[in-house]
C-alpha cells in the first residue's frame, strides 16, 4: 500500500469534515469573499421622499425604475439626510459624523484632515476609490473628495441626457479589480427648472416663459434670503422682508408649473438610474455588488413657511430614499421601519464586509441586525436623526420662531425639533400628522420634557467633540460658475 493511501473509514471521516466545512462556508454568504465586493453609491441630490411610488406617491408615475429597484432591496421607510443642504449632509454621509462634529457647514469649511472619509478606509484595505459629481460642492471645496484615487466633476446632462453612466463605465475601464467604490451624485431635482421638454410633457405643459420666471425667483430668493452671507455680515443684518415676500409671492403663483417640473426632474433621475443599471448590469457589475441608493434632502415648497432647502428640518427636507440593494438581491423585499439616519450607512458598509473595526470611530450604527432580523435596538428608542446649523441664509420670522439650530429627536411615533434658540421643542405625531401642522407641545407636557432633555444634552455632547475645520479659501472661476448653475452664487 502506498503511504499516501487512505483506509476507508478515514476516507469517510475526511469526506464528512469537508462536506461540514463547505456547508458552514456556504451558509456566510454575505460575509464569504467579503472584501470582493464592488460598492456603489447612488445619490440623487434634492429628491424629495415623497415623490415616489415606492413611498406612497401616486399622483403621478415619476418612478418607476425606482420602484423596481426596490422590489430587489432593503426599503427603509424612515430615513433621515444628516442636515438640510448638501456640504453638511454629505460630510456627514462619508465620515459617520454629525455637522456639529465635523464643523463643514458652509462652501467656506474644509473637512478637517482628522476626519478619516469612507473613501480613505475602503483605500486603506485596497479598494480602488471612484467619484463623479455634478455638484461642486462634494468636490474639493469642501474636501469632500479626499480619498478617491480620481475624482471628477461632471455636467449632469447633454442635450438633455445624463452621462453619469457613460462616464462611470470609462472609470471602470480603467480597472479590472472587483473592489471598487464607486460614487455618483447627480442634480436632477435639484434644477428642476432645467428638464428637458421630453420629461415634463409627460404630466403637462410649462411654457418657456413659466420656466424663466421660476428660475429668476429661485435665484433671486436665495439671493434674499443669503444677502448678508457673501458681504460676511452676520445674518439678518440686512432687513429685505418686504421684497422677500414679494418673490414668495411670485414662487407661490407659479406652484402649478413648478410641481410639474419637479415630478418631471424625478422622472429624469429616474430615467438616468435606468439607464446606469443597464450599463452595470451588461458590465458583469450588479449582481455582485452592493448598491445604496439615497438622497442628501429634499426639498421645501413652502410647506412649513419657506422655499427649496436648508432652511428647516421638517419631513419635506428631511427625510429621503435610502434604498440598499445586496449582492445576488440578498435581504430583498425587508422594509426597516424604525427611524435610521445617513451617518449609520458606513458602520453598516463596513459591518457587512466583516471590518466594522475600521468603523470603531463612527457616530452611526450598523444597520446589519436590522436587515438580517437580529435587531436588539428597541423600536421605540431615543435617536437623534437630523440636525441643521445654518450659518448662511436668514429669514426674519422664521429666526424669531425657531432659530438657526434645530436638532431632530425620533421615538416612535413622535419627532421632536429641538429649537436651541430660543429654547424650545415643537412635538409631531407623525403617525396621525405626517406632514407636521400640529404642534402638540402644548398637550404633551412628559414627551416634550423626554425629548427635550434627551436633545439639548446630545448637542452638548456632539459640539464637545467638534474638529477643527481648514478655511476653504476663495473660489476659482469654473467652480464658481458651476455653483452659480446650481443658484449656490449670485
Amino acid at each position: 500500500m502506498s503511504k499516501f493511501s487512505v483506509t476507508r473509514p478515514g476516507w469517510i471521516v475526511a469526506l464528512l469534515l469537508i462536506l461540514i466545512a463547505t456547508v458552514v462556508w456556504w451558509s456566510f454568504p454575505a460575509r464569504k469573499a467579503a472584501n470582493d465586493v464592488p460598492i456603489i453609491i447612488y445619490l440623487v441630490d434634492t429628491l424629495r421622499v415623497d415623490r415616489l411610488g415606492i413611498y406612497g406617491y401616486s399622483n403621478r408615475q415619476t418612478s418607476p425604475v425606482i420602484d423596481a429597484l426596490a422590489a430587489e432591496s432593503v426599503i427603509f421607510d424612515q430615513a433621515y439626510a444628516p442636515a438640510p443642504w448638501t456640504v453638511p449632509s454629505v460630510a456627514s454621509l462619508i465620515t459617520s459624523t454629525f455637522a456639529c462634529e465635523h464643523g463643514v457647514l458652509s462652501e467656506r469649511d474644509k473637512l478637517s484632515d482628522e476626519q478619516q472619509t469612507l473613501a480613505e478606509r475602503l483605500a486603506g484595505i485596497g479598494y480602488l476609490t471612484l467619484g463623479i459629481y455634478a455638484n461642486a460642492f462634494v468636490g474639493p471645496i469642501s474636501a469632500l473628495d479626499r480619498g478617491y484615487r480620481i475624482s471628477e466633476p461632471k455636467e449632469l446632462l447633454i442635450e438633455g441626457v445624463s452621462v453619469m453612466g457613460e462616464r462611470a463605465e470609462r472609470l471602470l475601464d480603467r480597472t479590472t479589480d472587483d473592489r471598487f467604490l464607486l460614487y455618483v451624485h447627480t442634480t436632477e431635482p435639484h434644477d428642476a427648472f432645467r428638464t428637458a421638454n421630453d420629461f415634463t410633457r409627460v404630466f403637462g405643459h410649462v411654457s418657456v416663459d413659466q420656466r424663466e420666471a421660476f428660475k429668476q425667483a429661485l435665484t433671486k430668493y436665495r439671493g434674499l434670503i443669503g444677502a448678508d452671507w457673501p458681504k460676511k455680515q452676520p445674518r439678518g443684518t440686512t432687513d429685505n422682508t418686504d421684497e422677500r415676500r414679494q418673490v414668495e409671492r411670485q414662487l407661490t403663483a407659479l406652484l402649478e408649473p413648478i410641481d410639474i417640473l419637479y415630478d418631471a426632474s424625478v422622472l429624469a433621475a429616474d430615467t438616468n438610474l435606468g439607464d446606469f443599471i443597464e450599463r452595470m448590469k451588461r458590465r458583469g457589475v450588479w449582481d455582485q455588488a452592493i448598491f445604496i441608493f439615497i438622497s442628501d434632502h429634499g426639498e421645501e415648497f413652502d410647506e412649513h413657511g419657506a422655499w427649496f432647502h436648508e432652511q428647516s428640518v421638517y419631513e419635506e427636507i428631511a427625510r429621503v430614499p435610502m434604498l440598499i440593494r445586496f449582492p445576488d438581491g440578498e435581504f430583498a423585499g425587508r422594509r426597516i421601519r424604525r427611524p435610521v439616519s445617513l451617518v449609520d450607512v458606513m458602520p453598516t458598509l463596513f459591518d457587512y464586509l466583516g471590518r466594522l473595526e475600521l468603523c470603531s470611530d463612527c457616530r452611526g450604527v450598523s444597520l446589519m441586525p436590522d436587515i438580517s432580523g437580529n435587531a436588539t435596538k428597541e423600536a421605540g428608542a431615543l435617536s437623534v436623526v437630523t440636525m441643521r446649523d445654518d450659518r448662511r441664509f436668514f429669514i426674519r420670522e422664521l429666526d424669531e420662531l425657531r432659530g438657526n439650530v434645530n436638532i431632530v429627536v425620533r421615538k416612535g411615533r413622535w419627532k421632536g425639533i429641538w429649537n436651541d434658540v430660543p429654547g424650545r421643542l415643537e412635538l409631531y405625531d407623525l403617525e396621525t400628522d405626517p406632514s407636521e401642522q400640529t404642534d402638540l407641545s402644548g398637550q404633551e407636557p412628559e414627551v416634550v420634557a423626554e425629548l427635550a432633555r434627551y436633545g439639548r444634552r446630545w448637542l452638548e455632547t456632539c459640539r464637545a467633540g467638534k474638529q477643527a475645520t481648514q478655511d476653504a479659501g476663495e473660489l476659482d472661476d469654473a467652480t464658481r460658475e458651476r455653483l452659480k448653475a446650481l443658484g449656490y452664487v449670485y
